[in-house]
């Protein structure tokens, strides 16, 4: 159903081409957020590029989801469905989409007013690209009081980074992106056996297949609550989130380990043709095994990271490798930093510590151990300011397993050099900004 018609407004977005060139269907998948919902699908309505197609699908809610649907009256298309998950809901929704392009919004966010402005001007300007994707910020309380909020602000360079950045961490969440629908008929249907990160799954499968453009400034509001996640039956409190992400992460991190080739975790364009495994140069190889590694340690797989690492090891000594390049530390300071979800179990990790014991080189030894530590403290400064007794004990058992005396001196020194070279520096910017230059290092 169409909200708005070329009847109805005559208008046309900002590039001058007919405002129904490119349809937009907006599908929010919801389950007993009635106390959210109102405040974000009028955040939706008051877009300043108009919807074509609007659907809330119910999950099985027992509040009042129906009665809140039924306000804005003809304006959004209520679906209902016996509980089964988010995934599940999403995939109902993407059955009766008819838009061209896709938002799929959270029931507890808030959108920015001009936000799909943006997203279609992107797509409509980078005809070759999938997705366009915008950074968020955070609130806490309801928009219409005093609210607090921290901008995240991510960007990669070159597209050609983005598939393997995106493997390191999610920075894209579904609020902050409009997809094509022929995305989402290449890649299949949402993975409705994932509780959990089943956004996060959906968007690796098509940053791998298609290129992703980012558009300026914010385009969503991320609301923080400690309301409960996941179904009737699987119930995840707000203190499990972390964990249940890991846990999930795990399930389909331990898949793509298994089924992509080691150079998709070098840049490279997506969709397109990556070399095999035995064609890898010897140094492009060793890069991609400290990537993958990494990635793989993130989601606290360590026996898998550990694999990798034992071949990089072999692989220094035919390499004569003396020294980690600042891109392989770096991809070594990601594993533990502010991205890191559930325990910090680093230190029971014992075949990862037995693989960085296999570098003959004391050297590399050292800028491994340094470099894996850069990220704790973080959760040290954390911990402290909650009181987090769990946490803290955990960063210093971590600390316990990587600290020998030289790479305790490396990681010393590593901080002192990040803190001198800091690109906020002698710059005021938002509390709480993060620019991907810093996350990356």
């Amino acid at each position: 159903m169409s909200i708005f018609s070329k009847e109805e407004d005559g208008a046309s977005d900002q590039s001058g081409t007919a405002a129904h060139s490119h349809s937009v269907t907006v599908i929010i998948p919801t389950f007993n957020r009635s106390h959210y919902l109102g405040e974000t699908i009028r955040s939706l309505l008051d877009q300043t590029h108009p919807i074509d197609q609007f659907i809330v699908v119910d999950d099985g809610s027992t509040d009042h989801t129906a009665q809140i649907v039924e306000s804005f009256g003809g304006s959004v298309v209520y679906l209902r469905k016996a509980n089964g998950g988010k995934s599940s809901a999403m995939n109902l929704g993407l059955t009766h989409a008819t838009g061209e392009l896709i938002w799929i919004f959270d029931d507890d966010d808030v959108a920015e007013r001009t936000a799909l402005s943006r997203f279609v001007r992107a797509l409509k300007d980078n005809p070759d690209c999938g997705f366009a994707y915008g950074n968020y910020d955070h609130f806490t309380t309801s928009m219409t009081a005093a609210w607090k909020t921290d901008a995240s602000v991510f960007r990669v360079s070159d597209r050609a980074n983005l598939y393997v950045a995106l493997l390191e961490f999610c920075f894209v969440f579904q609020p902050g992106m409009l997809v094509r629908r022929s995305c989402y008929d290449t890649v299949g249907l949402f993975d409705e056996t994932l509780i959990r990160s089943q956004d996060y799954e959906m968007l690796l499968r098509i940053a791998r297949r298609f290129p992703g453009v980012a558009v300026d400034g914010i385009t969503f509001h991320q609301r923080h609550h400690a309301g409960t996640r996941g179904t009737a039956q699987i119930v995840i409190s707000d203190a499990e989130k972390g964990e249940a992400w890991r846990r999930y992460d795990q399930r389909y991190f331990s898949t793509i380990y298994h089924s992509l080739a080691l150079s998709e975790y070098l840049p490279h364009e997506p969709g397109s043709q990556v070399p095999p495994d035995t064609e890898l140069a010897p140094g492009a190889r060793f890069t991609a095994l400290i990537q993958r590694c990494c990635v793989m340690a993130k989601r606290g797989l360590w026996d898998l990271a550990a694999n990798d690492l034992q071949q990089a090891a072999t692989l220094s000594d035919t390499l004569a490798i003396r020294s980690l390049s600042p891109a392989h530390r770096n991809m070594l300071f990601k594993v533990l930093d502010a991205y890191w979800n559930g325990p910090i179990d680093i230190a029971q990790a014992e075949r990862f510590h037995r693989a960085i014991d296999g570098f003959s080189n004391s050297r590399l030894r050292r800028q491994i151990r340094s470099a894996l530590m850069g990220g704790l403290l973080f959760h040290v400064r954390r911990s402290v300011l909650r009181k987090d007794k769990r946490t803290f004990m955990q960063c210093v058992a971590a600390y316990r397993s990587l600290a020998t005396p030289g790479a305790l001196a490396g990681h010393v020194v590593g901080r002192l050099l990040r803190r001198g070279a800091s690109p906020a520096r002698g710059r005021k910017r938002r509390r709480g900004q993060t620019t991907w230059s810093e996350v990356a290092g």
